[in-house]
């Protein structure tokens, strides 16, 4: 492309531009909603079984032993997991 060429088009969209050319307005802020604990709660559930996860409620000085129920349950032989996990 040569000068003249790019000089034309550049032309074309300054006029295309009208009098705001080159000029950018301020964009609108974007609401943002504070979800509390609960809420978050609730979403995080409910995308999880939308892509078809399991989601268990359970207390957290007996979350080990329900994992332990459940792989039981689904015959999972075996698992892998981190070193630390399930440790206080």
């Amino acid at each position: 492309m040569n000068k003249t060429d790019r000089d034309r088009i550049f032309s074309n969209l300054v006029s295309a531009l009208g009098d705001g050319a080159g000029e950018i307005s301020e964009a609108a802020p974007v609401p943002v909603k504070v979800l509390g604990q609960d809420e978050k709660i609730k979403q995080l559930t409910h995308l999880l079984e939308a892509v078809r996860s399991e989601v268990y409620w359970v207390r957290a000085d007996t979350w080990m032993d329900q994992f332990k129920q459940i792989l039981v349950k689904k015959g999972v032989k075996s698992l892998l997991y981190a070193p630390w996990t399930g440790r206080d």
